[in-house]
């Protein structure tokens, strides 16, 4: 069905119709399906979905890189600008105060998005994070 069918008055009913059907598909899903999906059962009997290995591992890696690098890189800029003193200027002050930023964006953020990846429904870094 075209768009410019949908929004006429007379094909209101067909568009709730199709709407419908497509729900009702979806509703039909059974046991068996829904078993061999990735879900584990929480307590209250819904069903929350389980993140595969190999995302955990490649996201982890990637995490680990990204972390490891981007501190050595802003640690490095920090250190390069203060150790000489013929690099202190206004351009170079505001890439320091970038690197600063930058590090404290990749030390809060990074492990509190690590840990979220293997935590499942549950917050381990208390009520400030």
């Amino acid at each position: 069905m075209l768009p410019s069918q949908l929004t006429s008055p007379g094909n209101a009913s067909a568009a709730m119709s199709a709407n419908d059907s497509l729900l009702s598909a979806l509703c039909q899903l059974n046991a068996s399906s829904l078993a061999a999906a990735n879900c584990t059962w929480l307590a209250d009997g819904s069903e929350m979905p389980t993140t595969p290995q190999y995302i955990i591992t490649c996201s982890t890696v990637f995490y680990v890189l990204i972390f490891l690098l981007g501190t050595v890189g802003n640690v490095l800029v920090v250190f390069v600008v203060a150790a000489n003193k013929d690099m202190i200027n206004s351009t170079n002050i505001f890439l320091v105060n970038l690197s600063v930023a930058d590090l404290l964006v990749i030390v809060v953020c990074m492990p509190s998005a690590l840990v979220d990846i293997y935590a499942k429904e549950i917050w381990y870094l208390g009520e400030i994070m």
